[in-house]
């Protein structure tokens, strides 16, 4: 199942790029003159099929796309763990857009003012972006903070205090989002056919 592949490091990579935009962004970086991209390090054509999701194809060359849109320390991964988070990113991304649309985001009037003036992000990343704001007010809370802060508590060793909540929410709020964002991959997964492809081209993996 594809919530079992978006675990560990790339539940943080989906925080950094989904949340922070950079990565969704594909801005391209430069490298060196001659230097191989993950993608043609792995053998992996721009036209080859990397999966499916619904109806929608990610090939190689969106793969290395989004790959050089990333943070150059994110660039020194070894490649095929790089591609790994990479396509899993995409194909999170790709259900995050459908679902939105799914929503009509598009018409929504956040989106719109997101989408107008100086450096307004472009339609689909506002309509991702607006989506997964709204999932974390309601995912992320004061009360969820609370109960965790508490269920650390209690866990805690005879003559162990915790800090003041104050001083860990972010730590906790991050930990929360980590959670929200793995809860809604399983979800929209559950809902959309995704199909993995290997290296032969062959699909590997159904994960809807």
């Amino acid at each position: 199942m594809l919530n079992t592949m978006l675990r560990g490091g790339a539940a943080a990579l989906a925080m950094t790029s989904l949340l922070g935009g950079a990565a969704l962004a594909q801005t391209h970086t430069e490298t060196g003159e001659g230097a191989a991209s993950p993608t043609e390090a792995m053998g992996m054509s721009d036209d080859q099929p990397v999966a499916t999701v619904g109806n929608t194809e990610i090939t190689g060359g969106d793969l290395a796309r989004f790959i050089e849109g990333l943070p150059a320390e994110m660039q020194e991964q070894p490649p095929e763990l790089l591609m790994s988070m990479s396509a899993q990113q995409l194909i999170l991304r790709e259900l995050l857009l459908q679902k939105a649309d799914a929503e009509n985001l598009s018409d929504d009037a956040e989106v719109q003012s997101l989408t107008d003036g100086s450096g307004a992000m472009d339609g689909e990343n506002a309509m991702i972006r607006v989506y997964l704001d709204r999932e974390m007010e309601t995912r992320v809370t004061d009360e969820a903070v609370q109960a965790l802060y508490d269920e650390a508590a209690a866990q805690a060793g005879e003559g162990e205090e915790l800090p003041p909540l104050a001083d860990v929410r972010p730590q906790i709020e991050q930990q929360l989002q980590r959670e929200a964002i793995q809860s809604i991959q399983a979800e929209l997964a559950a809902e959309t056919e995704v199909t993995i492809y290997g290296p032969d081209g062959e699909p590997i993996e159904d994960a809807g």
